[in-house]
């Protein structure tokens, strides 16, 4: 529903135009980009900071239009760098509070988008435990039928539309290239912690290593979910787009492993 929602509100703020259209998934982007550069700012100089997100900036350049265009997907690169910059936070009951809602948005752009989550849980689960994380579930779960209550949105409709996607079969040539394409999102990550593993590093106590272990796991499920997902006729490598926040925080602690001990 908020595919919808969303440019309804920037159409009624600013009119029936196209930059109303448009302004909806660039302003997505631009705080996209900055919820990203405040969270590897935590554990990166500014420079190194600067650099990851201006290559972050680069891979949203490289799917053209569809960073920026009408559908939800410059949403759901926005929900969650917030919600992994919030989740680094202290205070539990922000966290959950903004993850139950940015959770709640994401699935509602794109009901498949609980594979994007699957970090943004991972993360929360270590540094504010399972009850937090339970609690933000059960909170996004409760808000997540809260467009339908609106009279010209329809849940039967909603549901109807779903039943008929979930006939779309597989298309194994897109599944092989959203597989490339993550290959390519992941290389960055392994050639930083290559070194860190050859000759060694800052790895911190066996528990941050097993943290760390946990939320690359998570990340590497949801991604591989979301090239499956992905291989839907009419779909492709865009799915992997709000993986990039998640990567970057993944690539931000392995690059600082050479320096300061990791973020748990």
């Amino acid at each position: 529903p908020l595919t919808y929602l969303t440019p309804a509100l920037f159409y009624l703020l600013f009119g029936l135009t196209l930059t109303a259209a448009k302004a909806a998934g660039l302003l997505a982007c631009l705080v996209a980009l900055v919820a990203c550069y405040l969270t590897v700012r935590n554990y990166l100089s500014r420079v190194d900071s600067i650099t990851t997100v201006g290559a972050i900036s680069f891979l949203l350049l490289y799917f053209s239009y569809m960073s920026f265009w009408i559908r939800g997907d410059p949403q759901l690169v926005m929900y969650v760098a917030v919600a992994m910059l919030v989740t680094l936070g202290r205070r539990a009951w922000l966290v959950i509070m903004v993850v139950g809602m940015c959770a709640a948005a994401v699935v509602n752009l794109k009901v498949s988008g609980v594979a994007y989550l699957f970090p943004v849980l991972a993360l929360m689960l270590l540094r504010h435990g399972w009850r937090a994380a339970a609690t933000a579930v059960c909170l996004s779960t409760a808000l997540i039928p809260l467009p339908f209550v609106a009279p010209n949105i329809s849940l039967v409709g909603y549901l109807g539309i779903l039943r008929v996607a979930s006939h779309h079969g597989i298309e194994p040539w897109l599944v092989s290239r959203n597989i490339q394409f993550a290959v390519l999102f992941l290389l960055p990550i392994v050639a930083a912690g290559a070194p860190v593993v050859r000759w060694g590093g800052n790895l911190g106590t066996n528990h941050h290593i097993r943290a760390v272990a946990v939320y690359a796991a998570a990340t590497l499920v949801g991604i591989a979910a979301a090239c499956w997902l992905g291989g839907k006729a009419g779909a492709g490598e865009h799915h992997l787009m709000p993986f990039l926040p998640c990567l970057a925080l993944l690539f931000a602690w392995v690059w600082s492993l050479r320096q300061t001990p990791p973020f748990f």
